[in-house]
């Protein structure tokens, strides 16, 4: 009499892993990563602001620095003339300075900021390059450490979400997932290989036309585009 099979159930068994591999992580969450992130910007919000920050932003046409509008002339001047409009131009009316009147950011604020959005820029360049959150995870964590700490207003975030760039990048990322969704990217890749057959004959012929398009399209459009064809390129290289 035959045996039935018996069907055991892996579904509650548990991979063990050690500290360490718990804090590294995996792709979209790396806890080592997320604590550096968080004591840097932890660190960037509570250091004393250096003497020579406070200096650049109190000094006069600092080079670099376009100081025509509104009739500002420091980068706490700029600063002030954004953000609080209406009292800068009472003041400068007045013949004051900025730094000398209630309602108006101080060189000190204004170097603070400078140095939370140093840590913001650097915190956003570690959660990319190592994949500690997702990417739209990482772009949110942005927008709201760049509103919570007063660095931009919520029109000026929404403006900059709006931008053409974005809507163009979203478009092309959608057009290159449909190249390989649609197999264009092997059949392209497969039609490049059937007619250069060695690799340094497809470089020699590949980059100066790549050189050319990019002369003519936005450099997005064209890594977009291009990538899937590449791996399409590589994979039926690997199957050859």
């Amino acid at each position: 009499m035959a045996q039935k099979p018996v069907l055991v159930d892996y579904g509650a068994l548990r991979v063990r892993r050690s500290a360490t591999e718990r804090l590294m992580g995996h792709a979209g969450h790396r806890p080592i990563a997320l604590a550096f992130a968080a004591v840097f910007l932890l660190a960037m919000v509570l250091l004393p602001v250096p003497a020579g920050l406070i200096g650049l932003v109190e000094q006069v046409n600092p080079p670099g620095y376009d100081m025509l509008e509104g009739g500002t002339e420091t980068i706490v001047d700029s600063v002030n003339f954004h953000k609080h409009p209406e009292a800068f131009n009472a003041l400068a009316q007045a013949g004051g300075v900025s730094t000398q009147r209630e309602g108006l950011d101080s060189s000190n604020d204004i170097a603070r900021l400078g140095m939370i959005m140093l840590g913001i820029l650097v915190v956003a360049a570690l959660l990319w390059g190592t994949e500690a959150l997702p990417i739209a995870g990482t772009v949110a964590l942005v927008a709201v450490l760049m509103l919570a700490f007063g660095i931009l207003s919520p029109n000026e975030l929404a403006k900059a979400f709006m931008n053409d760039a974005v809507f163009f990048i979203l478009g092309i990322l959608a057009v290159a997932v449909g190249v390989s969704k649609s197999g264009l990217d092997k059949r392209i890749g497969l039609l490049l290989l059937s007619r250069i057959k060695s690799t340094g004959a497809f470089a020699f012929i590949f980059f100066p036309v790549l050189a050319v398009c990019s002369a003519f399209l936005s450099a997005h459009a064209l890594v977009a585009l291009l990538v899937p064809v590449m791996l399409g390129v590589y994979k039926a290289t690997c199957i050859a």
